[in-house]
C-alpha cells in the first residue's frame, strides 16, 4: 500500500538538523527522514481490533514538527520505527475482528491514543483504571510496538497510508449526520476539550489564547461550550485567523504581529509593567487568569509567560517544539503554574468523568461545534510535499486545516 513513512537515521537526522534553518525544503527532499513509499498493510493484532481505510487524513501540527525534526527526543522512547505517519482520520472499516463489535462497511474515526486497553495488557495501569488514559504508564508494553499514538506505532501504521489498525476501544462510529470534514476534526476539538475542561477559568476571568490556527479555534470552541462567562482575547497571526476567531466566539482579536496589538493587549489586560535593565519590561499588575498557548514556539511561550497574571495559569495545548531563550523567571517571581495537555483523555463531568473524544463527537452530532467548514484543501498522498510546505506556511494559503483525502480501493 502506499503510505507516508518516516524513517530513523542519525546521519540524515543531523544532516537535515544542520541544514534546515537555511534550507527548509531539505525536510521535503530526499535527505529528509520522511519518504513515500509502498509498504505491507498492518496486520490486524488480534480480534478486538479493526483495519481502516482511510477517506480523509488530518496534517497535524505534530506532524509538520516530525518531519522539520522540531519535536523532543524525549518522544522517541515511546515510539517504534519506520511508522506510518498521520493519526487525525476518519475513514471506513475494511476489516473487522471477529471480537471488535464493528463490521465491515461502518463509516468511523479512531482516537489514536494507545493506552493499557489498546494494547492489550493484562492489567490496567493505576491511571487507566481511574479514567486517565493519557497518563497511562505501558505506552512500551502490551501486544503492539512502543508508541503514544497511531502515526507514531510500527505496529499500527497511521492515517497517512492507504490502511492502518486501530482497537475497539479507540474506534467510533461516525453519525450519518455528520460530514467525513465534521469527524475529521473531532480529534483537534477533543484535545482542546481536555485542555480547557481540566484548566477551566471561573467567571468573570480573562482568557488569553495565543494562537488563532486549528487549536486555537478549537480550544475557543471548547471555552464557549464548556467555560463558565468569561473574556477571551485571540492572538492571531493573520487577518484570516483574526475573522474566524472572532467566529468562533473571541471578544477580542488581535494581530500578534502587528506594532500596535501590544499596547492593545496591555489595555485589555490592565497590565502594569516596568522597565528591565535588559530585555522585556516586566509585568508588575494585571494580566490574563488563564492563558492556552496553541502554537507551541519558544516565542507564544515567552509570550504566555509575560501576560500571565501573578498566580495565573499557563497551558501548552498539543505538543510544543524546544524553547530556547525562555525566561522562567516568570514562574516563581509571580508564582505562575504551568501545564500541558496534548490528548484527549477525559474531564470532570458529573460525579465521574466525560471522554473528550466521545464528547466531541457529540458536540459535533448536535450541531454545536461546526468543523467541517474548517477543512480548507485536500492533497492525495503522491503530493504529500506540496501538502506539507502549504502547511508550513499558511500565509500564503490562508489555509486552516488541511488534510489527505485517499480514495477507496
Amino acid at each position: 500500500m502506499e503510505a507516508i513513512v518516516f524513517r530513523l537515521s542519525l546521519a540524515k537526522y543531523a544532516l537535515a538538523k544542520a541544514l534546515g534553518t537555511l534550507w527548509p525544503r531539505v525536510y521535503l527532499s530526499r535527505l529528509s527522514l520522511v519518504q513515500r513509499a509502498q509498504v505491507a498493510e498492518p496486520k490486524l493484532p488480534g480480534q478486538e481490533w479493526v483495519k481502516i481505510r482511510p477517506r480523509l487524513a488530518g496534517i497535524c501540527g505534530t506532524d509538520i514538527r516530525t518531519i522539520t525534526l522540531q519535536e523532543s527526543p524525549l518522544l522517541s522512547a515511546f515510539t517504534s520505527f519506520p511508522f506510518v505517519l498521520g493519526h487525525e482520520n476518519v475513514g471506513v472499516v475494511a476489516e473487522a475482528g471477529a471480537e471488535s463489535g464493528f463490521f465491515e462497511g461502518e463509516r468511523v474515526t479512531a482516537e489514536p491514543l494507545l493506552s493499557c486497553r489498546a494494547r492489550g495488557c493484562a492489567s490496567l495501569c493505576s491511571a487507566c483504571e481511574r479514567g486517565e488514559p493519557t497518563h497511562c504508564q505501558c505506552f512500551d508494553q502490551g501486544r503492539i510496538s512502543p508508541g503514544l499514538q497511531i502515526g507514531a506505532c510500527a505496529s499500527t501504521g497511521g492515517s497517512w497510508s492507504e490502511a492502518f489498525v486501530a482497537h475497539r476501544s479507540q474506534v467510533h462510529r461516525v453519525p450519518a449526520t455528520l460530514s467525513d470534514a465534521d469527524a475529521l476534526l473531532v480529534e483537534p476539538l477533543s484535545c482542546s476539550l481536555r485542555a480547557v475542561g481540566n484548566n477551566p477559568p471561573t467567571p468573570g476571568q480573562t482568557v488569553l489564547i495565543i494562537g488563532a490556527g486549528i487549536m486555537g479555534l478549537t480550544t475557543l470552541i471548547a471555552l464557549r461550550q464548556l467555560g463558565p462567562p468569561c473574556t477571551a482575547i485571540a492572538l492571531a497571526r493573520y487577518p484570516f485567523q483574526a475573522e474566524l476567531a472572532k467566529r468562533h466566539g473571541a471578544d477580542h482579536v488581535l494581530l500578534s504581529r502587528d506594532q500596535s496589538s501590544q499596547q492593545a493587549l496591555q489595555a485589555l489586560l490592565q497590565e502594569r509593567t516596568r522597565k528591565t535593565a535588559v530585555g522585556q519590561p516586566v509585568l508588575v499588575s494585571g494580566g490574563a487568569d488563564v492563558v492556552y498557548d496553541c502554537v507551541g514556539s519558544a516565542r507564544s511561550l515567552q509570550l504566555a509567560l509575560a501576560h500571565a497574571r501573578s498566580g495565573g495559569r499557563v497551558v501548552l495545548v498539543g505538543t510544543a517544539s524546544s524553547a530556547p531563550g525562555v525566561d522562567w523567571a516568570h514562574i516563581w517571581l509571580r508564582e505562575v503554574s504551568i501545564g500541558g495537555s496534548v490528548f484527549a483523555g477525559s474531564i470532570p463531568w458529573g460525579n465521574g468523568r466525560e471522554p473528550c473524544f466521545a464528547l466531541a463527537l457529540g458536540l459535533a452530532a448536535e450541531g454545536r461545534a461546526r468543523l467541517g467548514a474548517l477543512l480548507s484543501r485536500t492533497y492525495p498522498l503522491s503530493e504529500w510535499r506540496t501538502a506539507v510546505w502549504h502547511a508550513m506556511h499558511k500565509a500564503g494559503t490562508q489555509a486552516v486545516k488541511l488534510a489527505f483525502e485517499i480514495p477507496p480501493r
